[in-house]
């Protein structure tokens, strides 16, 4: 792939087909967020985390710099 552009139809491949036998195992470590959670993290068949692991959709400093506030901590 020349370019990130490239990468919106990657999950569309045939190894993602329905008539796949495989399966796809997603091992999150600590931190996981923002495009890993939204995209392949979260795809799989199977998904382990680490144990007391932080998994989110967006990290603290994404989510105060939206909301244009600071959160506590452990809020997530």
């Amino acid at each position: 792939m020349s370019s990130i552009g490239g990468w919106g139809g990657w999950k569309d491949s045939s190894f993602w087909g329905k008539g796949s036998q495989l399966f796809y195992v997603s091992i999150l470590t600590s931190p996981t967020t923002g495009g890993v959670t939204a995209s392949f993290g979260m795809l799989g068949d199977i998904i382990i985390a680490e144990p007391d692991a932080y998994i989110a959709f967006a990290g603290k400093r994404v989510i105060e710099q939206t909301l244009n506030t600071t959160i506590p901590e452990g809020l997530q």
